[in-house]
């Protein structure tokens, strides 16, 4: 993991720089492999780089700042960036000036970046849009702190932290919550694509990389174009990447993704040595073996199979350190329970990586929505074919001709602000309905809602769903011998595929049409046609059913319910009398030991969170 602090200030201030050049003090005595690296009025960069091997450090001229992470600049898209990107005078004062925009517009990448101005009266910080590398924020006397892992800021004596109770409300009442504010009163978020910037006293953050914009850049509407570019773009994201690492895993799951990005880097001239790792289960729904088999069959790569089971206890330590960070997260838990048998097969095969189709769903669009022919009416009305996106959404969604006619000549036309049906907060379940806040639709939103609006329905919907794919990785800092890499959330990538309308991505009424084609040649048959796809819930199912007792100790006599955030009566028929959950429900549940391990992971170590 990628770990540094950065202590960003307005120079033109005696007190606050005062205060920050305290801050400096303390993190000048933080020890193994920590240094400063960069410091200038205005800004000061820590960092140990640890185990994060595609990482590099960029130091911009004219004491412009740093850049942290991987960049690769935007060049034609048919040859690999394997060369480190130079950034001359002009260019690093150039992104000053724009607050990151000239850096976003001519480089693409994984990083953090912190830059200033000449007198230090102007400093920011950036979040790339890959969301791979994470960022939290706090703030005191003037001074703002940006780092990977709030532990740095513990274990340098910068900081304690309070619960924020009511975000942990709003995570179990919307388990796929992701915003700025932490389940720390004192700590921000930079989300992914997201800049904080200090100019003259005057603090903000805001969407840097804003997919609205991306969309009104111009449309990709002619699918032979859109087919041809899609495979070159993400032939290109995969060959940069992989020109950065000598050996990978690739969690091959049989999935479209996943076989896309081991396809891909079985054409890349840049291939490292590649071992895929599928993880099956006791169960007929979640086993993909036979469709592992032929992806890695044809890539000519070897395959460990891997059963997977929750064999974790809920309290395992493994579990509670997981969630140590500025949130706590559904994908952890499952994640580290898997993390023995992946370190295992990482170790032995050396692998600097593990890589995943992670995103491609979001970017391929698949989805079983009307969308597309409410999108297509708002591009061109009647006309270009219109009947046959109406075809083709009926039959993704199972509804009569007439129904999706109608609906989408309704939504195309309503003007008022609107939320896609699955994002919208539905009934809450366990949370204590008085502890939630009255503005809870508004509050779980993510910021790029505002800005996409104007937006045909269908994109607006993949853009709220890509918001919460890059916002929801969470790094397990010294759990992973070899960190997590999505190579599809490349910044590239989401541009080009937010350009392609989502009637061109569904075209002939099938999900992720437009990838099938484009992969073809990269993929097994029988994986270009499947429409289905591995069963995640039973998983779930099981991990609870095996943990009844740790769970009901965690939850039924947790801090969540002392606080009143829980309420007991509801949750005890499900853990106490085992009765049938819901879906909505079991993931409530998650989200509610989740928080519990979390608050625990902050408590039951030195410098222990406040209550």
């Amino acid at each position: 993991m990628l770990r540094y602090v950065s202590v960003l200030w307005d120079a033109t201030d005696p007190y606050t720089s005062q205060r920050a050049a305290d801050a400096g003090k303390k993190l000048d005595r933080l020890s193994n492999g920590w240094q400063r690296i960069f410091s200038a009025p205005g800004l000061m960069v820590f960092t140990d780089l640890g185990r994060a091997s595609y990482a590099a450090i960029y130091t911009l001229p004219a004491e412009a700042g740093i850049i942290l992470g991987r960049l690769f600049p935007t060049v034609a898209r048919t040859t690999a960036c394997t060369q480190t990107p130079l950034v001359d005078e002009a260019a690093a004062l150039r992104m000053v000036e724009t607050s990151g925009a000239h850096l976003i517009q001519r480089y693409w990448g994984a990083y953090v970046a912190f830059m200033r101005n000449a007198t230090g009266s102007h400093a920011l910080a950036i979040r790339d849009c890959s969301g791979k590398i994470p960022c939290y924020r706090t703030s005191h006397s003037g001074v703002h702190i940006c780092c990977a892992d709030l532990s740095d800021l513990e274990q340098a004596g910068l900081r304690s932290f309070t619960t924020n109770w009511q975000y942990l409300a709003a995570f179990i009442y919307v388990p796929r919550l992701q915003i700025r504010d932490c389940a720390f009163k004192e700590v921000t978020e930079l989300l992914a694509g997201d800049c904080f910037e200090i100019r003259q006293r005057v603090v903000r953050q805001f969407s840097a990389w804003d997919p609205g914009k991306i969309c009104d850049s111009g449309w990709i509407s002619d699918y032979a174009d859109a087919r041809s570019v899609m495979r070159a773009t993400t032939q290109y994201c995969i060959d940069s990447w992989a020109s950065h690492f000598l050996s990978l895993a690739v969690r091959a799951s049989g999935g479209l993704d996943s076989s896309i990005v081991l396809g891909c880097l079985s054409k890349s001239a840049n291939r490292p040595k590649i071992i895929c790792i599928n993880e099956y289960a006791d169960n007929t729904n979640d086993d993909e073996r036979k469709y592992a088999r032929l992806a890695t069959s044809l890539a000519g790569v070897r395959l460990v199979e891997h059963l997977r089971e929750p064999t974790k206890p809920a309290l395992d330590s493994v579990l509670i350190a997981a969630q140590r960070t500025g949130k706590p997260s559904i994908s952890s838990l499952e994640r580290a329970n898997e993390i023995d048998p992946i370190n295992q097969i990482v170790s032995k095969e050396s692998a600097q990586s593990v890589w995943t189709g992670q995103g491609g769903d979001h970017l391929f669009y698949q989805m079983k929505t009307t969308f597309g022919a409410a999108d297509h009416f708002s591009h061109s009305g009647f006309g270009g074919n219109f009947l046959g996106s109406v075809r083709d959404a009926a039959h993704l969604s199972r509804e009569p001709y007439y129904a999706v006619f109608r609906d989408a000549v309704r939504l195309a036309r309503r003007r008022q602000r609107w939320t896609p049906p699955l994002l919208l907060v539905s009934k809450p379940y366990f949370v204590n309905p008085d502890l939630v806040r009255g503005d809870i639709q508004e509050y779980v939103t993510t910021p790029w809602a505002s800005s996409v609006q104007h937006l045909p329905k269908g994109k607006q919907y993949q853009i709220q769903l890509l918001a919460e794919c890059l916002n929801r990785h969470r790094t397990m800092p010294g759990l992973e011998l070899a960190e997590e890499h999505h190579p599809l959330q490349s910044q590239p990538l989401m541009e080009l595929c937010l350009k392609i309308p989502s009637y061109v991505l569904q075209k002939g009424g099938r999900q992720r049409a437009l990838a099938r084609d484009a992969f073809g040649d990269v993929l097994p048959n029988a994986i270009a046609g499947r429409e289905d796809k591995g069963e995640t819930e039973w998983f779930v199912r099981e991990f609870i059913r095996r943990n009844e007792l740790p769970i009901r100790e965690a939850v039924l006599d947790g801090a969540l319910v002392r606080e009143r955030i829980v309420i007991r009566s509801e949750l005890e028929p499900f853990l106490m009398k085992r009765q049938p959950m819901r879906t909505e429900q079991y993931w409530a549940l998650l989200a509610c030991l989740a928080s519990e391990l979390f608050l625990r992971s902050w408590s039951e170590r030195p410098g222990r969170a406040a209550a």
